[in-house]
């Protein structure tokens, strides 16, 4: 190979240094800029914000289910709704506390798909569909950070809390379980500070990605929300 005088190999410039991992600077990112994280947000693995998601909502469910037990945990479940859980209803219960992790990964994946089909049919965006779905995986890493606070204020609660609901920061937790309709109590618990953070945080890296606005992105996002609370209040009803 011949070098010319003064200039340095190709491998040993600067420019040709390996790429720096940016998943982490992403996921911080998606926090505090996510309309400017968009784009970079597109060439970012999508495992990492579903494994995040995954343990938060583990660390969210599980010592609750191994402190107190599955026959106690339905029955303070029981105890908190006003008409008490049909056969089929604690099993649906059990059901969402085993399988937090994995459904909040399919919850994710299942908001992605409805918005690339939101954006391909309705908005005419032309995104691809692998760098939607990273998005708008990244964009609900709000919903970790409330299963992490969730889980904290649990362990650090009193005995007088309420384990199941341990955050204001739902509807539900200014409701009283025993003057509610079981359907709109449960759909009440979705309706948390988390969630609509996760919304807007998911609405703004996708119009950055795709270079709409938010109003154009964020349509399917709340039905996707609404309609898989809607779906588990009624198993839950």
């Amino acid at each position: 190979m011949t070098i010319m005088p003064g200039a340095e190999p190709a491998d040993q410039r600067p420019d040709a240094a390996e790429p720096q991992n940016r998943a982490w600077p992403a996921v911080l990112r998606v926090f505090y800029e996510p309309r400017l994280a968009g784009p970079d947000l597109a060439g970012c693995a999508l495992w990492l914000p579903l494994l995040l998601l995954a343990v938060s909502a583990a660390l969210a469910s599980y010592p609750l289910l191994f402190r107190l037990g599955a026959p106690a945990l339905v029955d303070l479940k029981v105890h908190n709704t006003p008409e008490g859980l049909t056969r089929p209803a604690i099993m649906v219960f059990l059901f969402l506390q085993f399988a937090a992790p994995l459904l909040i990964v399919i919850a994710a994946w299942l908001a992605g798909r409805i918005t690339d089909a939101w954006l391909l049919f309705v908005v005419d965006a032309g995104a691809e569909r692998r760098p939607v779905l990273r998005a708008t995986a990244h964009g609900m890493l709000p919903l970790a950070a409330g299963n992490v606070i969730a889980a904290a204020v649990r362990a650090l609660a009193g005995p007088d809390s309420n384990p199941l609901n341990p955050l204001a920061s739902n509807l539900a937790f200014f409701l009283n379980p025993a003057e509610t309709a079981v359907f709109w109590y449960e759909f009440a618990l979705g309706l948390d500070v988390f969630s609509v953070w996760a919304i807007f945080t998911t609405g703004l890296a996708l119009a950055g990605l795709v270079r709409r606005k938010v109003g154009a992105v964020v349509p399917a996002l709340i039905g996707a929300w609404l309609g898989m609370l809607a779906l588990r209040a009624w198993l839950l009803a």
